[in-house]
């Protein structure tokens, strides 16, 4: 099973081959933002440090985006982002929101869930991973922002749990892509960051943590990868896109430009 990558979007075969579905990570390409945010940044601005004029070039990127995936820019569903594990639904009434300023976003609120065609969901990282979701059975589908927070909440199985609920969506009918997020390489972490995972999996498991002097190296997709895998979806099921947001200069990163930068996103859903 092969993936497609362009400059401006990364795609995940396993969610390519539903019909009907459309989905894509964005890189920092093709886009209008200037300076540290050129050029395809998607959030936007909330203070002094992002850029000037950013609202209208937000908007042209992220409507460029929606053209590339050939789902609705009005329709384009996001959230303000706070690394917790608060799962929203998505109908028809909520459509939209967060679309064309971030206030509008849902508050505190880290994954969204519809079934709604042409309904696109989108979620933003620069380092984070985003996790994306669908059920071609129950067409009840997901994005998720999760970093190393978010995984010690679990909000992956929050979402999968939440889909099963509102949708009947069945674990073992689900589709879930794991996007480009800093590498197992790259993510250093202090001893309180592994601690607070102690319990969750073994400490002295060097697939998922490495000492690396007086930090340690964290595994935050196979994490993600086993808790769904925990949850109930097989693993021919679920696929990682191999990409170090911190090394690899196609995508913004807040540790490589310290804070200030742009954010790629996750994007998906059904086209009507």
């Amino acid at each position: 099973m092969s993936d497609e990558m362009s400059d401006e979007l990364l795609r995940s075969e396993l969610l390519s081959a539903i019909p009907g579905l459309s989905h894509g990570f964005s890189t920092r390409y093709g886009g209008v933002s200037e300076g540290a945010f050129a050029s395809l940044n998607l959030k936007y601005p909330v203070n002094a440090q992002d850029e000037v004029g950013g609202d209208a070039h937000v908007a042209e990127n992220r409507r460029r985006l929606c053209t590339w995936l050939q789902l609705p820019f009005e329709q384009l569903t996001a959230a303000q982002q706070t690394h917790g594990r608060r799962v929203q639904l998505v109908t028809e009434a909520e459509a939209g929101r967060g679309a064309l300023r971030q206030q509008d976003g849902f508050e505190a609120t880290d994954a969204l869930i519809s079934d709604r065609a042409g309904i696109p969901l989108l979620v933003m990282v620069a380092d984070c991973l985003p996790v994306l979701m669908a059920d071609p059975v129950s067409r009840g589908f997901g994005a998720v922002h999760s970093g190393w927070r978010g995984v010690q909440q679990a909000i992956v199985p929050a979402t999968i749990a939440a889909l099963q609920q509102h949708y009947g969506t069945l674990p073992e009918n689900l589709r879930l892509v794991i996007g480009p997020g800093i590498g197992f390489a790259s993510f250093e972490v202090g001893p309180e960051v592994v601690a607070a995972f102690e319990g969750a999996f073994a400490l002295d498991d060097a697939a998922v943590v490495q000492p690396q002097g007086e930090k340690y190296r964290l595994n935050l997709p196979e994490l993600v990868r086993r808790q769904a895998l925990a949850a109930g979806v097989p693993d021919d099921q679920i696929a990682i896109l191999a990409a170090d947001t911190l090394t690899d200069a196609r995508f913004f990163s807040y540790r490589r430009s310290v804070g200030v930068t742009g954010r790629q996103a996750g994007v998906i859903g059904w086209r009507e």
